[in-house]
């Protein structure tokens, strides 16, 4: 069967940065150990298997203990030679199969070089005689060499700062990490590559306030997961619930605008006009949420035309193609169903007819959080 190789970084501690802006902070071992968790206990792909999944971690100590916790098994720090051997072994396990995903999520300080793009500073960044990229993850590099593997599709998802710092306008012998063997000419093998940035280029990302930051560590992580979550759902051909790549984008740039408010309109605005933070152009599924049984609650207002009334219930299915589902019992008042989470259809009309009082088609979405429909009776001539 198709595997999702997944690869997965966080850095919280920075015990060599001499920078101010480049200190330890809560927050980014925490977003990648959520989406860890996440990645190994909730995502779900109908031809895909989670094949392997590989998480380094450096926190602090006041978010150790939780980010440890969730992420279950942590392979070691996130310093260099850690991720170096981890992101070449990860893309070795991505030339396999041409039906393989490949998944990478990085969380802590970034910049953006002059001389090498995107890079992720590791723990043992601005250790003495590193350099001022020494001990850094060339995300540039990642990118383009794991297009070169078999893998059809690569997710990135980079939740960390992209401005240049001061020290790195003089860094004339930059040399972050490039732990892919690949050369340029190399044939780029994969069909779909989608990119997830927690900042716009040359801005900052952000992370959650003290009181929070342990539940997602970061405002990308928290839009991220609410986006997966429901956020971004779509149907699919055969009308589940499904997260598509591009819909994912959407909702993330909704969502850390949301949370940031004015001070990260840019990100928004920036976000989503560069393609940057698309990839290919063609959409790909990302994420099958799992149906599960859902009761609901029909309510017809006013209540009085649900003894009037016949109901059936249709499921939508992409391109609003609609089959017949149920009918629909009214009476007793308000009625209740137990169903499957997805997009239904309610069709409602006055028996006997005619004339016809009314007759109306309602559209709906049943996951656990959407139960109660409250349905407007238009009556004709009213």
């Amino acid at each position: 069967m198709a595997c999702l190789h997944g690869l997965v970084i966080g850095v919280s501690h920075y015990p060599h940065s001499t920078d101010p802006v480049l200190r330890s902070i809560a927050g980014p071992a925490i977003s990648a150990a959520r989406f860890a968790e996440w990645l190994r206990t909730r995502w779900n792909h109908p031809g895909v298997t989670l094949g392997s999944l590989e998480v380094l971690l450096s926190p602090i100590d006041d978010e150790a203990a939780t980010a440890l916790t969730v992420a279950g098994e942590v392979a070691g720090p996130a310093d260099a030679e850690h991720v170096k051997l981890a992101v070449s072994e990860w893309a070795k396990r991505c030339d396999v199969s041409t039906e393989d995903i490949a998944l990478l999520y990085v969380a802590g300080h970034g910049t953006e070089s002059l001389y090498g793009g995107g890079v992720l500073l590791l723990e043992d960044y601005d250790e003495p005689g590193s350099g001022a990229l020494g001990n850094a993850l060339d995300l540039d590099h990642v990118r383009k060499a794991i297009g070169t593997k078999r893998a059809y599709a690569d997710f990135i998802f980079v939740d960390a700062c992209r401005f240049t710092t001061d020290a790195q306008f003089d860094a004339a012998d930059a040399s972050p990490l490039k732990p892919i063997k690949w050369k340029r000419e190399d044939a780029t093998l994969r069909t779909h590559l989608k990119v997830f940035y927690g900042a716009a280029p040359d801005q900052s990302s952000y992370t959650l306030p003290e009181a929070t930051v342990l539940e997602h560590g970061t405002m990308f992580c928290k839009a991220l997961m609410a986006g997966v979550d429901g956020g971004a759902v779509d149907l699919d051909d055969d009308g589940g619930f499904c997260v598509s790549a591009n819909r994912l984008l959407e909702a993330i740039a909704r969502g850390v605008e949301s949370e940031a408010g004015a001070s990260n309109e840019v990100y928004a605005r920036k976000i989503r006009a560069t393609t940057e933070g698309v990839g290919t152009f063609m959409d790909v599924p990302f994420h099958w949420p799992e149906s599960i049984p859902v009761t609901i609650r029909i309510e017809l207002d006013p209540a009085g035309a649900a003894g009037e009334a016949e109901a059936a219930l249709l499921k939508l299915r992409k391109a609003s193609v609609a089959t017949h589902h149920c009918n629909v019992t009214l009476v007793p008042h308000p009625s209740e169903l137990t169903v499957e989470s997805g997009k239904y259809r309610l069709r409602l009309n006055n028996v006997p007819q005619p004339p016809a009082r009314f007759d109306q088609e309602n559209d709906f979405v049943v996951m656990p959080s959407a139960t109660h429909w409250k349905v407007e009776v238009h009556y004709v001539g009213e």
